[in-house]
């Protein structure tokens, strides 16, 4: 696999999924390359994400109170070297969108080693229960694929 230098993760919104996903690979990573940004299909521009973002996203040490929405565009999915999808049907539309990209873009859950074609749910309007259980499921996906993203960190 060539080098990873940038990522980009898609949702819907880009209000709970995506946003969270992006600050957590930010913080495993910890470095400036790759660059991680995130973005939603249908996501309202400028919209602050739910409180439950908020307050689910801290529990990891993460502040995304200040983040706000922004639309995919073919620019952001040409410019990045793997997308990260939430869910099948983001897959399908990007691939209707930029399909010159198609070799690139992901399900979170299938990239990488022991990958898996399922979804992470979206959580919007949901209880604070579902915004902690889809969390988890990023944060045991972004484990799963650290390695794959930043491979220097198995060398002793």
């Amino acid at each position: 696999m060539k080098t990873i230098n940038h990522i980009l993760v898609v949702c819907t919104g880009n209000s709970c999924r995506s946003p969270f996903a992006e600050q957590l690979l930010k913080a495993r990573l910890g470095s400036t390359l790759p660059t991680v940004i995130s973005a939603g299909t249908h996501a309202p521009e400028g919209k602050a994400p739910p409180q439950q973002t908020v307050t689910q996203s801290a529990v990891y040490g993460l502040n995304l109170s200040s983040h706000r929405a922004r639309q995919v565009t073919h620019k952001m999915v040409r410019a990045a070297d793997v997308v990260l999808v939430m869910s099948p049907k983001h897959k399908t539309l990007l691939h209707q969108w930029a399909p010159d990209s198609r070799e690139k873009i992901f399900l979170f859950t299938e990239f990488g080693p022991n990958g898996k074609l399922v979804d992470i749910p979206d959580p919007i309007g949901q209880s604070d229960g579902v915004y902690q259980r889809v969390f988890a499921r990023i944060d045991e996906e972004i484990n799963r694929i650290l390695p794959v993203l930043k491979p220097e960190r198995l060398r002793p």
